[in-house]
């Protein structure tokens, strides 16, 4: 396939989710029909040829939508799928990164049809954060009291950074910001 032919695909499936949008955001199995399968064909892993797409792959007790095989016995690549407009979160990155590693798949994907995220498994990653704890006493319940919203003196609701290290303030949770794949 030419590049040129790979760009049409592309754009006849951004009409695609301009077009079918609301359906196709219904479930994962439309989004992988309409949207996932004709990108992976065009890229040169026919979904309908077991010997290039093995759908629903077994990884311990667990499934991988896609295996995308090459000429080594284990897959090339993982394929997490998702329904379109599905905000990917840290859980299903997780669970796509541990089935790739758990048969040492090396490279792995997860995509809602529109957005597509591709980690390297094995490559380390740098990691854009440092965690350190506060220096005293007082800017750990300053910290604290941020997490739970409340207000220091003269100040406004917001959120508290101490060394890489954010605490939302309206979240009950504390966050660290970072990357699962390198550049």
């Amino acid at each position: 396939m030419l590049l040129d032919d790979l760009v049409g695909v592309i754009e006849t499936l951004k009409q695609r989710i301009q077009a079918h949008g609301a359906t196709l955001r219904a479930n994962e199995i439309r989004t992988r029909v309409a949207l996932i399968d004709p990108l992976l064909t065009a890229l040169g892993w026919d979904v309908s040829d077991p010997a290039l797409v093995t759908p629903e792959y077994t990884v311990g007790e667990g499934r991988a939508d896609y295996a995308l095989h090459g000429s080594e016995s284990i897959p090339a690549a993982i394929v997490e799928a998702k329904r379109l407009g599905h905000a990917l979160n840290d859980d299903e990155r997780m669970q796509m990164l541990n089935y790739a590693n758990a048969r040492g798949v090396r490279y792995a994907a997860v995509t809602d049809g529109d957005v597509w995220e591709f980690y390297e498994v094995f490559r380390q990653a740098p990691l854009d954060c440092q965690h350190t704890r506060p220096r005293t006493s007082v800017e750990t319940v300053a910290a604290l009291a941020a997490q739970r919203g409340i207000r220091a003196a003269g100040g406004s609701k917001g959120s508290a950074v101490r060394c890489g290290v954010h605490y939302p303030a309206d979240k009950a949770g504390v966050g660290l910001t970072g990357r699962f794949a390198g550049h």
